[in-house]
Formats: structure tokens, C-alpha cells, sequence
């Protein structure tokens, strides 16, 4: 039986493509996110965020792909089939925020799989905080959900403190 999730990675001619397979979450986020982080270093480098296979993605998942978006602009792409973008973005209305294209560059080699990260409880809800937080400022029938979620995790993370 396949996982539930995968993020995995090939290199193309101009950088890469990290692939979603399944469902996107929380510590997928923070796998992608430190992955893409890392692939910046290299100024020549792009990264095509495919989510052509991605069955779900929640709302932690999304708000890292808005931060990734704003952070890196034209040098991080998202592709997907309109179906798929309609689907995991719809509701949010993430769609109106991040460019999304329909185009995929082949990978030279095979995919490599990224392992979750397991983050320790602060690290996480720090993580879910700031996602949840960029997904608030997008206008939509979600928006007072998501700042809701955000401000449970700020006071959360202000007890722990």
C-alpha cells in the first residue's frame, strides 16, 4: 500500500521539482519548506512545486506554500491541472494569491524522497501559527478560521513561554 504522503524531489535543467504525492501536511510543510530553503542558497537555482499528484493539503501546508511564494517570488513556481488547483485551493481561495501554471519540466534521474520532519511541540505550533497567520490575510469564506486558529496558537505558545 503506497503512504498516505510523500515529498520527493528531481533535479531538472534548472533546478528542481519537488513533487507532493497524497496528502500535504504539517510536517510535510516544514520538510518542503526547509527543502526549498535550501535549494535557494544556490542563486541559479528554481523550484516547480508540483502538486499534480497532491489528493489534500491542509490549511498548514497551504499557508507554507503562500510564505514560500511571497519569499521567493518568480524563482519558486506552483504547477498543478486546473481540476487540481480548483480542488485543493478552492475553498481558500488560495488560488487568487499564488500563480499557479500548468506546466511541469521533466526531471533528469529518478525522484528522491524527503522524510517528514518531526518538529518538537514549540517548533510546530510556532509553524502552524505562521501559516494559519498568512493564510488570514487572504479574503474568503476561511479567513476568520484561519486568524482564529492563529491566535489560539500565539496564546498557546505565549503560556509556554
Amino acid at each position: 500500500m503506497p503512504p498516505k504522503s510523500a515529498l520527493m524531489f528531481g533535479r531538472t535543467e534548472a533546478g528542481y521539482r519537488l513533487r507532493v504525492e497524497g496528502r500535504g501536511t504539517m510536517p510535510e510543510s516544514k520538510a518542503a519548506e526547509t527543502f526549498i530553503d535550501e535549494a535557494m542558497t544556490d542563486s541559479g537555482q528554481n523550484v516547480i512545486i508540483d502538486l499534480s499528484g497532491a489528493e489534500y493539503l491542509d490549511s498548514t501546508f497551504l499557508g507554507c506554500l503562500l510564505g514560500i511564494y511571497r519569499k521567493y517570488g518568480g524563482r519558486v513556481r506552483i504547477s498543478a491541472p486546473k481540476a487540481v488547483t480548483r480542488e485543493l485551493f478552492g475553498p481558500t481561495m488560495l488560488d487568487v494569491a499564488l500563480k499557479v501554471c500548468e506546466d511541469f519540466p521533466p526531471i533528469v534521474g529518478s525522484y528522491i524522497a524527503i522524510p517528514s520532519q518531526a518538529m518538537n511541540s514549540r517548533d510546530m505550533a510556532w509553524h502552524i501559527m505562521e501559516c494559519n497567520r498568512r493564510l488570514a490575510e487572504i479574503p474568503g469564506p476561511q479567513q476568520n478560521a484561519f486568524a482564529a486558529i492563529a491566535r489560539q496558537m500565539a496564546r498557546e505558545l505565549e503560556k509556554r513561554a
